[in-house]
C-alpha cells in the first residue's frame, strides 16, 4: 500500500503556488516604464520650448496686442484677426509669391539633385572630393551666400553680367556693354531669389537622394538589365518607384524649409522690389516688428502653420496609402 501510494504521488502532478507580482512591482522593473522615465525630461524641455511658443502665437491670433498702443493691453477679438486677412491684399501677394518661390524652388532642387546623386551614385576616382564640392553651398553661412549673390548680381561688376557683356561683344562688337539690375527689378528679382534657394538648398536633397539610392539593392536593377531594360526604363520602372519614401520626405522637408525661410530672402531683397518678393515671413516680421502688430502678425503666423500642416498630412498619407498598397 505504501508502495502504490508513492507511485499514485509521482505519477500526479505537483501544483505549485504561483506569487503573481505586484503592481508596483510590475512598474517598477517594467523596461517601458524605464524608457519613458528616461526620456521624459528631453520631453519636458522640448514642448517647453517648442510646443509652447506656437500654442501662445496661435492663441495671439484672436486677439489684439499693439505694442505700439500698450495702454490698450491685451483684448479679446474672436475672429477679427482673421477677417482682416482676408481683405488684407499684401497678403495675398505674399502667399502667391510664397507658394511660387516653393514649388519651382523644391521642384528644381529635386531635379537637379536627381541627376546629380545618379552621376555619383557609382564609385570613382576622387569621387569623394566631387561630392564634397556639391554639399559646399550648404555648409556656406547664409549671410556669406547672400552677400556673394548679390555681388553676382550686381549691374556693372557682378560676374553674371560681365559674362553677358563678352558674349555679346563677340556678337555685336566691342563696345556691347549689359548692365542690368536683376535683384532690382520687379519682373527678375523672384527669378534672382528662386536660383540663389536651388543653389543653397540642392546639396540637401542631393544627399538623401545619394543615401536612398546607395541602399537599394542591386539585384532588382541586374534583373531589369538581363530583361532587356535600357536605362530609362530601369529608372523609371525600377529606382524611382524604390525611392519614393525617400523623394517623399525630402519634399516635405524642403517645402517646410522653403514655406518659412526669412533671412536669405530678407538680406538679396528685403521683400522688394516693389514687394515683388515679398513672402509670408517677410510680412509676419513687418506685422510683429516694425508695426509692432503682434495679433496680426500671429494670425499670419497660424495660416502658415495650417497650410504647412495640411500639406505634410497630405504627403504622410500618400506615402501611407502606397505602403498599404504593397
Amino acid at each position: 500500500m505504501a508502495e502504490s501510494s508513492a507511485g499514485a504521488a509521482e505519477t500526479r502532478p505537483a501544483f505549485r503556488a504561483r506569487h503573481t507580482p505586484s503592481f508596483w512591482y510590475r512598474l517598477t522593473n517594467s523596461e517601458a516604464v524605464l524608457a519613458l522615465v528616461c526620456i521624459a525630461p528631453a520631453t519636458l524641455l522640448l514642448l517647453f520650448i517648442l510646443a509652447y511658443p506656437v500654442i501662445q502665437t496661435l492663441a495671439f491670433a484672436f486677439y489684439s496686442r499693439d505694442l505700439l498702443k500698450a495702454e490698450l493691453g491685451t483684448q479679446f477679438v474672436g475672429l477679427a484677426n482673421f477677417a482682416w486677412l482676408l481683405d488684407y491684399d499684401r497678403f495675398w501677394l505674399a502667399l502667391q509669391n510664397s507658394v511660387l518661390l516653393t514649388v519651382v524652388t523644391v521642384f528644381f532642387e529635386l531635379a537637379i539633385a536627381m541627376v546629380v546623386a545618379l552621376m555619383l551614385a557609382e564609385p570613382f576616382r576622387g569621387v569623394g572630393i566631387v561630392r564634397g564640392l556639391f554639399i559646399l553651398p550648404w555648409a556656406i553661412p547664409t549671410i556669406v551666400t547672400a552677400f556673394v549673390w548679390r555681388g553676382l548680381f550686381s549691374p556693372r561688376y557682378g560676374l553674371i553680367n560681365q559674362v553677358i557683356s563678352e558674349v555679346g561683344r563677340l556678337v555685336s562688337g566691342p563696345s556691347y556693354q549689359f548692365q542690368f539690375d536683376w535683384l532690382s527689378n520687379s519682373a527678375f528679382a523672384m527669378l534672382g531669389v528662386i536660383i540663389v534657394y536651388i543653389w543653397r538648398g540642392f546639396p540637401f536633397v542631393f544627399l538623401v537622394l545619394l543615401a536612398g539610392l546607395q541602399s537599394l539593392p542591386q539585384e532588382l536593377s541586374d534583373a531589369a538589365r538581363i530583361d532587356g531594360a535600357n536605362g530609362w526604363k530601369e529608372f523609371w520602372y525600377v529606382t524611382l518607384p524604390q525611392l519614393k519614401p525617400v523623394i517623399l520626405i525630402a519634399v516635405i522637408l524642403r517645402t517646410i524649409t522653403v514655406f518659412n525661410w526669412f533671412d536669405l530672402v530678407w538680406l538679396l531683397t528685403g521683400g522688394g522690389p516693389q514687394n515683388a518678393t515679398l513672402v509670408l515671413p517677410i510680412l509676419v516680421y513687418n506685422r510683429a516688428f516694425v508695426a509692432f502688430q503682434v495679433g496680426r502678425a500671429s494670425v499670419i503666423t497660424a495660416v502658415m502653420f495650417v497650410i504647412l500642416a495640411i500639406l505634410t498630412y497630405f504627403f504622410l498619407s500618400q506615402q501611407r496609402d502606397e505602403e498599404h498598397a504593397r
